[in-house]
């Protein structure tokens, strides 16, 4: 497990370098190794003992979107995320999701939610059948952003009479539509929409590994 200890950037920056390539393009990123270790496990175990990447200093990610990668380590140098607005908008958020769930690292995963959370309540969004494909195909059930945005498609459903549910079981063929349809249902019998907080909390962070937040915000009806 990654040491929960805080250690000073500075003390991370040494020169002690590896590459990631990232997609099939295989676009390099010259990375800090200290730096990388001490926050992901994964990175830590590829780059530990005898593994090939341990001797060769790199690390190959094909299947990984470089934008999203591009976000991971601007938060890994700067321990913050921006607002999804740019280019691509939440699409590399969700991209970023998934990968932090992939190199185990939870803070990661929690503050990609966050930015998302505000983006959808911001702007009124909802996730299109693109980006539900691609959640449901590439995170496990469990996934708080399979229960995030399953939530707020069923918002949708209950609001838009645009939203059309079978055109995402046309084009996923997954459980997703599934997942939606119990929110649905459950609003329907106690005659209420499903709520999300207006304000990042701790609803949808993972806290396997790191420590529960200390602050949460109230609960209100988000539509």
């Amino acid at each position: 497990m990654v040491s929960n200890e805080r250690k000073p950037l500075v003390d991370l920056l040494t020169p002690d370098m590896v590459d990631i390539y990232v997609g099939s393009k295989r676009k390099q990123y010259h990375l800090h190794k200290p730096l990388l270790c001490h926050q992901s496990e994964f990175f830590k175990k590829a780059f530990s003992g005898d593994f090939k990447e341990s001797e060769e200093r790199a690390l190959y990610l094909p299947d990984d979107d470089p934008t999203a990668f591009e976000l991971f380590i601007h938060w890994l140098y700067t321990g913050r995320l921006d607002e999804p607005w740019g280019p691509g908008g939440r699409r590399p958020y969700i991209k970023l999701y998934i990968l932090a769930s992939k190199l185990c690292m939870e803070s990661l995963a929690n503050a990609a939610i966050d930015r998302l959370q505000v983006f959808y309540a911001t702007a009124q969004r909802y996730p299109d059948v693109d980006m539900i494909v691609t959640i449901w195909s590439d995170t496990l059930p469990s996934s708080k952003l399979r229960q995030f945005c399953a939530k707020k498609v069923a918002i949708a459903l209950l609001t838009r009479s645009s939203f059309n549910p079978w055109k995402i079981y046309l084009d996923s063929k997954t459980e997703a539509l599934t997942d939606i349809m119990l929110h649905v249902h459950e609003a329907w019998q106690t005659k209420q929409l499903p709520s999300i907080p207006v304000e990042p909390d701790c609803t949808y962070h993972e806290h396997t590994t790191t420590e529960k937040c200390k602050d949460r915000t109230l609960w209100r009806p988000l539509l």
